[in-house]
């Protein structure tokens, strides 16, 4: 009896560990269906490989580290096919070779990441990544000058994902092409309008582009310097009457004067008179000039009257309350939300990574002569470091880009300096300095 009931125990045991099997290798075989803690688990950690990556300067310079989170990225699409995190992670790969193609200037990743790109939209046709994947495309096919290609794709998702996120983004990038290519072909004709304000007809409303916008000589690198508020905005008030909006115009001029007589680069300011612009047109200003850098000049302000000192923002999130209440001041009534979602966080933080490695070293440079020089020369000036702020005018640029605070206009010491000439001239000259540094260092890929 005892023997039967063994026998049984043990025949049902086998039995079930053979459906056990039978159901694993199922599992295997088709990748695991959506939602399997196998493929997710494998997806979280490639994501802790991917940030750790992108937020270290040293280890983005090193192509293997881009192979190593690659390679992760890769075995997951592979291992698990017919899961949710598949298409993630195949999208992800591409960005990330073309994110490495711009760091380390190999043309050759940028064709991997363009065919990463087609297959995605091949192989996971209806995901919702496919249009981000068209949009990613045709940025490499503009890199390479293709206007043709570019405005292929930007027509294709306006027609084929009509429903998709990217939808405007497409609508606007397709008559800039399209103004672009009518430019080029009129070029001869704008070189005759000098002084003049020339608006270029093509599909959609365009505005008019000053003429000094497209001076830009043939391996001279054209820097926008952006005069902060401006018209109806005025900006801080001093306690003793200085307004911001003064201030930084009267800055941007002069730095303009240095940078163009000493060091003969190209320069186009955002307003050269006391009048409006908003915040989204002065970024997108440096966008239709193709311009390399750009620089915000803006003076800070605070309830602390005691609170001094300069600074140096690019674009990221705010590390400290004042950095927060900062950008608070200068975006004005312009607020933003992030969706929390990880495949939007790993899209806005590869999107704006080559942005913000070149704008951080750009930052530390002009922080550096600044720091250097007006300590050394005024006593009592402070320096107060380089930072990341969420500042809406540096969001809207496609290249490297900083905010300078050049003191607190509310300190009564550091009001009565910035109202002088020779402490304007330093700040000017400092932060020339640094912009010509960092394009030194930069030269060989503007």
């Amino acid at each position: 009896m005892k023997f039967r009931f063994y026998i049984k125990l043990k025949t049902l045991s086998l039995g079930f560990i053979m459906a056990l099997m039978a159901l694993l290798v199922c599992g295997q075989a088709s990748g695991i269906a959506e939602g399997s803690p196998a493929s997710s688990g494998q997806y979280s950690e490639a994501k802790k490989s991917f940030y750790g990556l992108v937020n270290s300067q040293a280890k983005t310079s090193q192509r293997k580290n881009w192979l190593t989170v690659i390679r992760e990225f890769e075995e997951i699409f592979k291992k698990y096919p017919e899961s949710a995190e598949a298409p993630k992670a195949s999208f992800t790969v591409g960005r990330l070779y073309h994110r490495m193609g711009n760091v380390l200037g190999n043309p050759a990743d940028m064709a991997v990441a363009s065919q990463y790109y087609r297959d995605l939209i091949k192989n996971y046709s209806s995901n919702s990544l496919s249009d981000d994947a068209l949009i990613y495309l045709a940025d490499i096919y503009l890199q390479k000058k293709n206007y043709s290609s570019a405005q292929d794709v930007y027509l294709d998702i306006i027609k084929n994902f009509a429903s998709g996120d990217q939808l405007t983004k497409a609508k606007s990038r397709l008559r800039k092409i399209q103004t672009r290519m009518h430019k080029d072909r009129r070029i001869t004709d704008l070189r005759k309008s000098l002084g003049k304000n020339i608006a270029v007809k093509a599909k959609g409303k365009v505005d008019p582009v000053p003429f000094q916008a497209l001076k830009k000589r043939k391996g001279t690198p054209l820097i926008v310097v952006d005069a902060g508020h401006g018209g109806k905005d005025y900006g801080a008030k001093g306690h003793s009457g200085l307004w911001e909006k003064h201030l930084n115009l009267t800055l941007a001029k002069r730095l303009k004067e240095i940078l163009e007589k000493r060091y003969k680069y190209s320069v186009w300011l955002t307003r050269d008179v006391d009048t409006f612009i908003a915040l989204k047109d002065r970024g997108e200003m440096a966008n239709k000039i193709d311009a390399d850098l750009f620089v915000s000049i803006h003076a800070n302000a605070a309830e602390r009257r005691s609170a001094r000192g300069f600074e140096t923002y690019y674009l990221g999130t705010a590390s400290n309350e004042r950095a927060i209440a900062t950008a608070a001041r200068e975006n004005g009534d312009l607020v933003h939300s992030v969706a929390d979602d990880v495949v939007q966080e790993i899209l806005a933080s590869l999107i704006s990574t080559t942005k913000i490695n070149d704008s951080s070293r750009l930052a530390a440079k002009v922080q550096n002569k600044m720091s250097k020089t007006l300590t050394r020369k005024f006593s009592g000036a402070r320096s107060l470091g380089v930072k990341e702020g969420p500042f809406f005018v540096l969001h809207q640029t496609s290249m490297p880009s900083i905010l300078v605070e050049v003191g607190f206009v509310t300190n009564a010491d550091e009001e009565k300096r910035l109202k002088s000439k020779n402490y304007q001239n330093w700040l000017a000259e400092s932060i020339a300095r640094g912009i010509h540094e960092f394009l030194k260092e930069k030269a060989p890929s503007i």
